[in-house]
C-alpha cells in the first residue's frame, strides 16, 4: 500500500514537472531528474548556472513547487537590479530609525521567505561586503535587520542563479570562495536553447504563421502553449540578442491581442530562427 502511494506521488510529480519544464531534449530530461532529486532535500542550497534566458527562474520555481516548502512563499530578488545599500535593506529588512528615511521597521526578503524559498538571481553581482553577511546567514540561519542588534531566525532554502563564471570571479577576488562553496552544494547547469533546438518544436508553427502574416494563427498557437505552461516562453529570451527580426510590442498587442512582454520576446526569437543571419528584418503593420 505504501509503495503504491509512493508510486502515485512519483507519477504526480513527474506530470507536474513536465508541465513546469517543457522540452524533450536529453539536457531537459537531465535537468528534470536533478530537480526531482533536489526537491526531496528542502534545506539544500542550489546554484543555477546558465546564460540569460535559459530559464533559471523556471527551474527555481520547479524546485520550490515540488518540495515540502511549496505551501510557503517563493521570494525572488534580482541582485543586479538594486543599488548596494538598497539590496541590503531589501534582503535583511530595516529597523525604524536606522537612517533618515526609515520611519518604521520593515521586514526583508529573508523574513518573507521564511518556511519557503529565497531565490537570489544574478548572485555574482552582489558586493563583497554583503557577501560576508549572506555567508554568516548561511552558516547560522540567523540575521539582523539593518540598524538592529536583535537576532532573527528563519528556516528556508536558498537558490541562487548566475549567468557569469563564479569560479573565475573567485579567482579574480570579486566573489568570496567560502560563499561560493556554500552556494554550490548542488549545481545545475542550464544549456542555451541553441544547444537544444528540439525543444523549440512546439513553437515552430508560430514562425510559420508569422512568415505568412497570419497574426491570428500565431496568437492562437501562443495562447495554447501558454495555457499549458505560462513560463515556457522565458527560455527563448536568450535568442533575442541574436535575432534578425524585430516586431514592435505595440504591434503585437494590436495584431495578436496579447499584452505579455514575454510573448513579444518569443515571437521575435522564433521569427529569428528563419530570418537571414546578416541582415535585419523588421515586421511592420503593413
Amino acid at each position: 500500500m505504501k509503495s503504491q502511494q509512493a508510486l502515485l506521488e512519483q507519477q504526480a510529480n513527474d506530470h507536474k514537472l513536465a508541465e513546469l519544464i517543457i522540452g524533450r531534449s536529453v539536457a531537459i530530461h537531465e535537468i528534470r531528474r536533478m530537480v526531482l532529486q533536489v526537491a526531496r532535500y528542502p534545506s539544500t542550497t542550489v546554484l543555477l548556472q546558465g546564460e540569460s534566458g535559459t530559464g533559471k527562474d523556471v527551474v527555481a520555481h520547479a524546485i520550490h513547487e515540488l518540495s515540502s516548502r511549496s505551501a510557503y512563499n517563493f521570494v525572488a530578488i534580482n541582485c543586479a537590479a538594486l543599488p548596494d545599500t538598497l539590496l541590503e535593506t531589501e534582503l535583511f529588512g530595516v529597523e525604524a530609525g536606522a537612517f533618515t528615511d526609515a520611519k518604521v521597521s520593515r521586514e526583508g526578503y529573508l523574513s518573507r521567505a521564511d518556511g519557503g524559498t529565497l531565490f537570489l538571481d544574478e548572485i555574482g553581482t552582489m558586493p563583497r561586503v554583503l557577501q560576508a553577511k549572506l555567508l554568516r546567514f548561511l552558516e547560522t540561519r540567523n540575521f539582523r535587520r539593518v540598524g538592529s542588534t536583535k537576532e532573527l531566525h528563519v528556516d528556508l532554502r536558498i537558490i541562487s542563479a548566475t549567468n557569469t563564471d563564479l569560479q573565475a570571479a573567485v579567482a579574480q577576488g570579486l566573489f568570496r570562495d567560502d560563499l561560493y562553496y556554500r552556494l554550490k552544494v548542488i549545481t545545475i547547469t542550464l544549456p542555451p536553447l541553441r544547444e537544444r533546438l528540439e525543444d523549440l518544436e512546439p513553437l515552430m508553427p508560430v514562425a510559420d504563421a508569422l512568415r505568412r502574416g497570419d497574426w491570428k494563427k500565431a496568437g492562437s498557437i501562443l495562447i495554447s502553449v501558454m495555457r499549458k505552461n505560462p513560463k515556457t516562453l522565458t527560455a527563448l529570451h536568450s535568442l533575442l540578442t541574436r535575432s534578425g527580426i524585430r516586431i514592435p510590442k505595440d504591434l503585437l498587442n494590436t495584431k495578436i491581442g496579447l499584452g505579455l512582454g514575454s510573448v513579444s520576446a518569443v515571437i521575435t526569437a522564433i521569427g529569428a530562427m528563419k530570418a537571414p543571419q546578416k541582415e535585419e528584418v523588421i515586421i511592420s503593420a503593413q
